[in-house]
């Protein structure tokens, strides 16, 4: 068996475009022989693939100008909504994600932490960001689940790192303003869910993020430490 990581094919990038999709399908099909095949978007697969992956998940091979090849590879295919009934029968095993909104506070701050810590490892710098940035996140309601949350992230992050391009510090912050507007419909339930919020994250506060972990401003003068366990690879 091949020793290398899962190959990753996100239907979305070919959305407007069926014939590439088709042809980079087929080619990381044969690419993921001997490992994982992860199906990202998969509700967006042209009539065409998706044929072709039924019949390799009925079949076990796949049908190409008239060959039948054998391929041993396992199938991931994550999609937003429920799994099409096309594939119900020959998915032997189903997951499906809770909604962030089900997540405890608890672990909704965490993935937020994970996903800001990761951007400070990549960028080599420090993120600072304000509790009324880290509670709009908290509360807001993703129409793409995790996936929306992260990009959310990654985009301020990207809109902050030009900001500073050419500065010599070693921080970056985030504003409200880096982030989409839709961001902002968290703080609507924040009243209701403010005893929560406060269990988890202090308030008025500046929180920064380093490489390998976090730390709060409880004052102009001092930074108390909160965590500093590196965030997951």
């Amino acid at each position: 068996q091949k020793d290398r990581e899962f190959v990753y094919f996100n239907c979305l990038n070919y959305i407007n475009d069926k014939e590439d999709l088709k042809e980079n399908f087929i080619k990381c099909f044969q690419k993921a022989d001997g490992t994982f095949f992860h199906i990202d978007n998969a509700d967006y697969l042209d009539s065409t693939p998706k044929s072709i992956l039924l019949d390799f998940l009925e079949k076990g091979f796949l049908s190409i100008d008239g060959k039948n090849i054998c391929y041993n590879t396992t199938i991931i295919l994550s999609t937003k909504g429920n799994i099409s009934d096309d594939y119900k029968g020959k998915i032997p095993i189903i997951i499906t994600l809770p909604d962030f909104s089900e997540w405890s506070m608890q672990d909704r701050f965490m993935l937020i932490k994970d996903f800001i810590t990761k951007e400070a490892q990549k960028s080599g710098k420090e993120i600072v960001v304000g509790s009324e940035i880290i509670i709009a996140l908290l509360l807001c309601h993703y129409n793409n689940n995790i996936q929306q949350l992260k990009n959310e992230i990654i985009q301020a992050c990207a809109i902050a790192y030009v900001k500073n391009q050419y500065s010599n510090q070693n921080q970056i912050s985030l504003f409200l303003s880096d982030f989409s507007n839709h961001i902002r419909s968290g703080f609507l339930e924040y009243e209701s869910q403010k005893a929560s919020i406060s269990n988890v994250i202090k308030l008025n506060k500046k929180y920064v993020f380093k490489a390998d972990g976090y730390t709060v401003n409880e004052n102009s003068n001092k930074l108390s430490l909160i965590h500093t366990d590196a965030a997951d690879e």
